[in-house]
């Protein structure tokens, strides 16, 4: 390939140093003008400096500027993304913390009800124990009235037995008889 290019350029040489050659042919069919192609060439580099130094440069800017925006508009997300994540994370700590506290909360509530309970109930075995003391005493006094009372009137009846038996005929063996079984049933 590079043997090819040495070749043509050999052929451009030969052509360009004999008079009236191939290359000024070639320049003079294709009506090529030195002064136009350099005039051309100018402004062609004039028209680019300004459409580059005008319309490219600041297209360039506008461009560069938008990738940076949007360059900063990723790195804001991914930064709002890593806050999402360490904010959920945060929620989640503190949602297991308020489980935790409200668990805590609970127990120490079932504890406290629990010995409050107890302490009712000890409270009320009390009660119900000094009542049922009351009672016996009560039931102690009345058990000792009504002894005395039954003392009297057992007193007033073998009392009248007795008038009975001792008013009654001379029957001396049925009197011995009958105050032996009074005796008896009296005394057990």
């Amino acid at each position: 390939m590079l043997a090819a290019l040495f070749d043509s350029i050999s052929f451009i040489g030969e052509a360009a140093n004999g008079n009236g050659g191939i290359l000024q042919r070639v320049l003079s069919d294709f009506h090529v003008e030195w002064p136009l192609i350099t005039a051309q060439t100018l402004n062609f580099c004039v028209v680019a400096y300004l459409l580059y130094r005008f319309a490219f440069k600041p297209l360039f800017a506008v461009i560069d500027e938008r990738q940076r925006k949007i360059t900063d508009g990723l790195q804001y997300a991914e930064e709002m993304h890593r806050q999402l994540g360490l904010v959920e994370m945060s929620r989640d700590k503190t949602l297991k913390e308020a489980a935790s506290e409200a668990r805590e909360i609970i127990a120490a509530a079932r504890e406290n009800a629990e010995i409050i309970h107890r302490h009712e109930q000890e409270k009320l075995n009390c009660e119900i124990e000094i009542g049922r003391e009351r009672e016996r005493e009560r039931i102690q006094r009345e058990r000792v009235v009504v002894l005395a009372e039954l003392q009297r009137n057992g007193a007033q009846l073998v009392a009248k037995l007795a008038q009975k038996v001792f008013a009654a005929p001379n029957y001396a063996s049925e009197r011995k008889a009958f105050t032996q079984r009074a005796c008896e049933e009296i005394a057990p």
